[in-house]
């Protein structure tokens, strides 16, 4: 019983304490318009393999505060784009914190990622449009990322091993601003092995990631202590105990 009491109060705690939320990055689209075929969508022709890596800044996160799990990225198409709808072989996705800041990016990849990295998807990837609302090109990670944007900018890295056609064969990209000054840039190699950088720009993939805000571990110790002491409580002895200490107190 006590047991069954306890898992309740834990479950009860747990959904109490923590909440989704949706950050979208750059915020409000940074103003600008245009687009982009890296990393994803890239025909074969155009770059066989690519390494790709994206920078967002810190103050779009704060919004919704911190620390988060990141659980979900997600990517509009673009205006005038035709549907997308690529199967691709063989992805790899990894997250980090970062101290480079956009338009910021060392042009060496290995040198903008941050200790915490984390491969958050790898293997083949699905990368399509559904259609139904706008971001709603959607990479489910394998691995959520915790990200406190209180310790610096984050870091999406992107090997896409081997590119395919998109299925509908027309021009497929998705939506990413060219605004200097805002909050996303990024930089690709059309050969996913190449230590550097052969493309730098201020461009960004609108980007929209589905987190989880999770409670901090003095939370969670305010939490159990109050299961502990409710638990015991229900012990007959113990509110025996505490009846007699109320009355010697008055």
């Amino acid at each position: 019983m006590q047991r069954s009491i306890l898992i309740t109060l834990c479950s009860l705690g747990l959904i109490l304490t923590t909440r989704g939320a949706t950050v979208w990055s750059p915020y409000n689209g940074g103003g600008g318009s245009g687009g982009s075929v890296f990393p994803f969508v890239p025909t074969p022709d155009v770059a066989p393999s690519v390494r790709y890596q994206q920078v967002y800044g810190a103050a779009d996160f704060n919004r919704v505060g911190g620390p988060f799990l990141i659980t979900q990225i997600r990517f509009a198409g673009g205006s005038g784009s035709s549907a997308i709808d690529a199967n691709l072989p063989n992805v790899r996705i990894e997250l980090s914190t970062t101290t480079r800041k956009p338009d910021g990016l060392s042009t060496v990849f290995a040198e903008n990622v941050g200790a915490d990295n984390l491969v958050v998807y790898a293997g083949p990837l699905h990368f399509y449009d559904r259609g139904i609302q706008r971001f709603d090109i959607r990479i489910p990670l394998q691995t959520p990322f915790r990200y406190d944007p209180q310790a610096g900018d984050l870091l999406m890295d992107v090997r896409n091993f081997q590119t395919a056609p998109n299925i509908f064969g027309g021009p497929g990209f998705m939506a990413g601003p060219t605004v200097l000054g805002d909050t996303v840039s990024r930089q690709y190699s059309r050969d996913v092995n190449s230590p550097t950088a052969a493309v730098v720009d201020t461009l960004g993939l609108e980007t929209m990631f589905d987190v989880t805000i999770v409670p901090e571990p003095n939370t969670w110790a305010m939490l159990m202590m109050g299961v502990v002491i409710l638990i015991v409580g229900t012990q007959p002895r113990v509110r025996g105990w505490l009846a007699g200490f109320r009355r010697q107190k008055h």
